[in-house]
């Protein structure tokens, strides 16, 4: 037992610092392979091999570790980068929005991780079994869990909650949507909106931050201009493309994060977007993944043949105003 606890501290830790790791090791690259691009770029191709080895020999040594781990660690990094090499750079203004969108992100990010999704107990599903004894029960979708007892459950569970159970968390969720490896936990009825409260701060923050490396670089490159100047026609491109690669080498730090960062918002935007879109139709992503295989979600045509196409039809679509309102209501 303290070994195991042992072993799971240690991969905590180690999926914490494997981010400012990583960013450590490319901005010493870019401060020691500065007059050697082929050098720099070598190096920086070799990290992803090597942060492959290394995620496995920690996974063999210590096991698995919680996601959100690693993403409070590149979150630490962004935040402390911010702190020493761009603040001074931006305005008052834009450095006060950035750090509440970082505070508030880390406090809807702990409060997301340790948040109830709708879990129900064994018992009350006991308790509707009677309820429910003579219907047929083809409206089941859930497939996670095997077992009789266990299969029984999830057809009162489906029927009444709309719920599912998730084989991460071993638990009924209500109006179950889906398990987030990011914080580890499940999105169901009580932290629906806290999840898209996550998910707007953390697009938010994360823009600001792009837009804060945008006003730093180009400060910086501003200065190689202006010192760039003074030299001859002949040697300027040349002194520029130079001072210009030893800048981005010296930045290197900024620029891997930067990128980091923008890797996320192509697909944190979409998903978000994707999220209010389900708010509006009152659907789960779930039910909008796996709605061919639950009978509740198909039209009833008036002379079904075997070859029919299933169409879908959703019975709690209330129209996009009274969904928002419905859940709105229910989120407070």
């Amino acid at each position: 037992m303290v070994e195991s606890a042992k072993k799971a501290v240690a991969a905590l830790i180690i999926s914490l610092m494997q981010p400012p790791a990583t960013y450590f090791t490319i901005a010493i690259a870019g401060h020691l392979c500065a007059s050697s691009p082929a050098s720099f770029l070598a190096v920086v191709a070799s990290l992803l091999p090597l942060l492959w080895f290394c995620s496995k020999q920690r996974h063999r040594l210590c096991g698995s570790s919680p996601a959100y781990a690693s993403v409070a660690g590149h979150f630490g990094s962004a935040l402390l980068t911010f702190i020493i090499k761009l603040l001074p750079f931006v305005g008052a203004g834009l450095g006060l929005a950035f750090c509440m969108a970082s505070l508030t992100f880390g406090f809807v990010f702990i409060r997301m991780i340790v948040s109830d999704p709708g879990r129900i107990d064994g018992s009350l599903l006991d308790e509707c079994r009677g309820q429910i004894i003579c219907h047929s029960t083809v409206d089941c979708p859930s497939t996670a869990v095997a077992g009789e007892c266990q299969h029984s459950k999830l057809i009162i569970y489906d029927r009444y909650w709309r719920g599912k159970y998730c084989q991460y968390c071993h638990s009924f969720i209500e109006r179950y949507d889906h398990h987030c490896a990011a914080v580890q936990n499940c999105i169901g009825s009580k932290n629906a909106g806290i999840f898209l409260l996550l998910l707007i701060i953390s697009c938010m923050a994360e823009l600001l931050y792009l837009v804060c490396c945008y006003l730093y670089m180009g400060k910086r490159i501003t200065e190689i201009m202006k010192s760039s100047l003074n030299d001859d026609d002949a040697i300027f491109s040349e002194n520029l493309i130079h001072r210009g690669w030893k800048v981005l080498c010296k930045e290197a730090w900024v620029l891997s994060i930067a990128v980091f960062v923008g890797l996320q918002i192509l697909w944190q935007v979409p998903f978000l977007l994707f999220q209010l879109y389900l708010v509006g139709i009152n659907l789960t992503t779930d039910e909008w993944v796996n709605w061919e295989k639950i009978p509740r979600f198909h039209r009833q045509e008036t002379n079904p043949s075997e070859f029919c196409l299933k169409k879908f039809n959703n019975p709690y679509d209330k129209g996009f105003l009274a969904n928002y309102k419905a859940m709105l209501h229910k989120w407070m």
